[in-house]
């Protein structure tokens, strides 16, 4: 069993290293079309059609693909001036809190995203007008599995802080 829940735990963590990795490219994608709008506005009088809607679109979907790796890595933001200070067993139990109601809020977020998704998908919704219309179902989907993705790094993180706490934490 537990060669099992490693070999998912290895896939989840390059699937998640993989979205991360995405969420990367997506920020220079974004970096790069903003500019070019703005210079296009600027110098030439003609800005980039539905640049906005492609940012609006995307914005979401690299915050999104940037979680499931930050849980895996431990590397949440965190203040540690009082959970620095405590025991070992007041961590663990502060950890456990906290990564069961990530649990609750990425599995309710994935369960929520899904109706959505399926009636965006059903009517063909669509956000921006005239020249270009981009379709919603692909953003809504990359959420979903996302926050999926994300859940399961919480429990991860959960099992993790209570069979592995860390002994040390620095104290800021």
């Amino acid at each position: 069993m537990k060669k099992v829940i490693n070999t998912i735990d290895h896939g989840v963590a390059k699937f998640s290293l993989g979205l991360s990795f995405c969420a990367s490219i997506m920020i220079l994608i974004v970096m790069i079309a903003v500019c070019a709008d703005v210079i296009g506005r600027k110098v030439f009088n003609h800005p980039i059609t539905g640049i906005m809607e492609i940012i609006k679109m995307s914005i979401p979907v690299i915050a999104f693909f940037m979680v499931p790796w930050a849980t895996y890595q431990f590397s949440h933001v965190r203040s540690t001036i009082i959970y620095g200070r405590l025991p070992l067993k007041g961590r663990i139990v502060i950890d456990v809190i906290a990564y069961a109601m990530g649990i609750i809020f990425f599995v309710a977020l994935a369960y929520g995203t899904w109706p959505e998704l399926l009636q965006s998908i059903r009517v063909g919704e669509f956000e921006g007008e005239g020249a270009l219309r981009i379709a919603t179902w692909p953003t809504r989907i990359l959420i979903f599995i996302s926050a999926t993705v994300t859940a399961w790094q919480m429990v991860r993180c959960l099992i993790m802080s209570i069979i592995d706490p860390q002994e040390e934490v620095p104290i800021e």
